[in-house]
């Protein structure tokens, strides 16, 4: 019975402390939001949000967050793959949309192994952000092809 009593106030003390940090993050929030040009856009912007009262725009807002926070990592995670398999590839380029990174890469003509290799890694990059709803999907064009990056895209090599 005493252990019971023990793991509520455990319990407890643990709600306590995280809602007493909570507060103080909170202050701390308000600080950079009242001082002109020290918090970031998105955290103003989030903020301002909240004070609107826009509960859906607020969704949208940490949709966009999340989803740009995962774009982010993947895009680390699948050029540091690309490195270390030191994948040979004439042009890269990227953009993302909803649910995942898009690549457009130029390879020399006939190179199978090249192309192989894209596809392992990105199936690999995959494996990691596939629960979150996130996938990497490609077009892999040869030289040979002479088609144009589509406009949208973000050339990285």
């Amino acid at each position: 019975m005493q252990k019971i009593a023990e793991n509520k106030v455990t319990d407890q003390a643990k709600s306590d402390i995280w809602f007493e940090d909570l507060i103080a993050t909170i202050h701390s929030h308000k600080l950079i939001y009242d001082t002109e040009g020290f918090g970031d856009k998105n955290f103003n912007k989030y903020y301002d949000t909240m004070i609107k009262g826009g509960g859906n725009d607020l969704l949208i807002l940490s949709q966009d967050t999340v989803k740009s926070v995962i774009i982010k990592k993947m895009i680390v995670e699948y050029i540091k793959e690309l490195n270390d398999k030191q994948i040979k590839y004439k042009k890269l380029a990227i953009d993302y949309n909803n649910s995942g990174l898009l690549t457009w890469f130029v390879i020399e003509d006939n190179d199978f192994d090249t192309e192989a290799k894209i596809y392992l890694t990105s199936a690999k990059i995959n494996t990691n952000f596939y629960e979150l709803g996130f996938s990497i999907s490609n077009s892999i064009m040869e030289e040979s092809d002479n088609l144009r990056i589509p406009e949208h895209y973000q050339i990285l090599k």
